[in-house]
């Protein structure tokens, strides 16, 4: 992108939820010191790659084919437990550990295994959440499988390390067997970007 990612990220925050132009934003971000500069052509370029991303909707200016076109945010998660499921993919996770780590969020303390099952299974198909499939129980598997896969979220080497020495623990080896998830790149973007 061409400004910064931190710029970047504001040029869709921007639009809140509101159909705004290009110079709306550019006008609503020039408040900000880091981006006093802002033009609205550099809008008009970030809102096009966001576009490509999949994470802004470009919508026909009302009445006026020759009049700017407005841009929306685009809704990436269908509601806030999805949401919140995904969010808590930043390592590899079977359904049951899964579950067991929204327990403690009472905003989703309710979530079914089978339920858990059914949103990733529809997260997937909206490039969310990876799939790393069955591991047979061993935590450094599902690790190497998240790093290689191209559309799964970067896993620091530490974060890692300390993942599979938690699920090492015999009293955690259960977390590690069955179908392993992870949030996607993608995902990990709309969390940051749609904060």
């Amino acid at each position: 992108m061409s400004t910064s990612k931190l710029t970047s990220m504001r040029v869709v925050q921007a639009l809140a939820g509101q159909p705004r132009t290009a110079e709306e934003v550019a006008g609503l971000l020039r408040a900000d010191e880091a981006a006093q500069n802002l033009t609205e052509a550099t809008v008009l370029s970030e809102l096009e790659e966001w576009e490509a991303r999949g994470f802004v909707q470009r919508l026909q200016s009302p009445g006026d084919d020759d009049g700017p076109d407005l841009w929306l945010q685009r809704r990436v998660f269908a509601n806030e437990t999805e949401r919140r499921l995904v969010a808590h993919l930043t390592v590899p996770r079977n359904v049951a550990g899964l579950v067991h780590e929204l327990r403690a969020d009472p905003n989703v303390a309710t979530l079914t295994e089978e339920h858990a099952a059914g949103l990733l299974n529809g997260l997937e198909g909206k490039g969310l959440v990876v799939k790393l499939g069955d591991v047979d129980g061993d935590p450094r598997s599902a690790v190497d499988l998240a790093k290689a896969h191209a559309d799964a979220i970067t896993l620091p080497a530490e974060k890692a390390d300390r993942h599979v020495a938690r699920l090492s623990v015999p009293q955690r080896a259960w977390r590690a067997e069955g179908d392993q998830w992870v949030m996607s790149q993608k995902a990990h973007d709309a969390l940051q970007v749609l904060a």
